[in-house]
């Protein structure tokens, strides 16, 4: 199951409260900041294929030496 990028920083803030009493807690937290490390890179990926597909959108609708 898919989880958001707020369910990550969720679950790592609830491992960050418990891992000074629990040590074992480390891994567990490790893979959360893993986890939201990826979500927060696929979402800056998608914004970059945003803005690439919409320059070339632009430059198909106005090619360069034409008139608008």
């Amino acid at each position: 199951m898919a989880r958001t990028p707020h369910d990550h920083v969720r679950q790592r803030a609830e491992a960050l409260v418990r891992a000074p009493q629990h040590p074992g807690e480390l891994a567990r937290l490790l893979v959360l900041e893993q986890r939201a490390f990826q979500a927060e890179a696929e979402v800056r990926r998608l914004d970059h294929c945003e803005a690439r597909l919409a320059v070339s959108s632009a430059r198909r609708k106005h090619p360069r030496g034409s008139n608008p």
